[in-house]
């Protein structure tokens, strides 16, 4: 069985870590499927968002999040959407691509350093957007209840996805040794 150490700390307060390659596998998966499904509730939170603004309906009034908000893709590429349809949908589908790549640091680019501090700046811009979207999603729970709503499913889409490649890489890093 292949083991791999991990060491944290400096110095003489060093500590090591041994886990086999599948522990960082069963990390990633469960990492990718919390972050999976913060991104279809995040992505219909903010949808919902600009539809009852449009609409004025209520939120109490939407659907339940689900899974099929991923079928939207397909929808979109071959004109399946109507015009009502594709604004929140371009909302909110911008709004996960620039928080993956905020996420992951690719506003940083080697070159363009106007056009990265621009890129970074809309990122964050858009995050706040995202995030009065699942505050506003979440207002019948009251201010406490939109607090843990709004802040969980930030670091489940912002962070979860991340550290679920992260995990399968080092999980493959620890089986090629």
């Amino acid at each position: 069985m292949s083991t791999a150490s991990v060491s944290s700390g400096t110095g003489a307060a060093q500590q090591k870590t041994t886990l086999p390659p599948y522990a960082y596998f069963i990390a990633g998966a469960l990492a990718g499927v919390v972050y999976i499904g913060a991104t279809a509730v995040q992505l219909q939170t903010s949808e919902l968002w600009i539809e009852t603004a449009i609409s004025g309906a209520k939120v109490t009034d939407a659907l339940m999040p689900h899974f099929s908000v991923f079928t939207q893709v397909f929808a979109f590429w071959y004109g399946g959407l109507t015009q009502e349809q594709v604004v929140p949908y371009i909302v909110a589908w911008g709004i996960q691509a620039a928080l993956v790549l905020f996420s992951i640091g690719l506003e940083v680019p080697h070159v363009g350093r106007g056009r990265a501090e621009l890129f970074g700046s809309a990122c964050l811009v858009m995050i706040v957007v995202n995030s009065l979207g699942d505050w506003n999603y979440a207002s019948m729970y009251g201010f406490w209840g939109q607090v843990g709503f709004t802040g969980a499913l930030f670091v489940m889409t912002f962070c979860f996805g991340f550290a679920s490649i992260l995990a399968v890489a080092r999980g493959i890093a620890v089986m090629r040794r």
